[in-house]
């Protein structure tokens, strides 16, 4: 049952930072699309947030922003609030810099994750594994 228990764990471990790629992918979409609408049409800030809630590939996206929701490390999690936050709140020009750095940014963050990921995903689940054999073994 230990056994299971920590293989377990090693799974969730795994799993949430998969979670975390697919959370920093929907920001690229979000940055790419707010980019796109500023360079094209410099849309109000209601007409951008309403596109960006009408895209289905953002459908699992917490607008909201709560702290629980964003899926990454204390200094990025602020990064992405003020970039929301900063929506609307400049001139075009401003924005459009702002949205590029921001873009690339979350870019950089997701090859980083990716190759924390890749390198230590089996890592996880083989930790967890062992961590439940060495339990049982001591609890025996």
């Amino acid at each position: 049952m230990m056994i299971f228990f920590s293989a377990s764990l090693g799974i969730i471990i795994a799993d949430y930072k998969k979670k975390q790629l697919g959370y920093i992918d929907m920001l690229i979409i979000i940055a790419e699309k707010v980019l796109i609408l500023l360079e094209n049409t410099s849309p109000d800030t209601e007409k951008i947030m309403k596109i960006l809630m009408e895209d289905k590939r953002l459908k699992n996206f917490d607008f909201s922003l709560e702290n629980k929701t964003i899926l990454l490390d204390e200094a990025y999690k602020e990064k992405v609030r003020d970039y929301f936050q900063s929506i609307g709140k400049y001139d075009t020009d401003t924005q459009i810099g702002i949205s590029k750095e921001f873009l690339c940014d979350i870019r950089n963050l997701k090859e980083e994750y990716q190759q924390s990921y890749k390198s230590r995903r089996k890592l996880y689940y083989a930790f967890g594994l062992l961590f439940g054999v060495l339990f049982s073994v001591i609890i025996i």
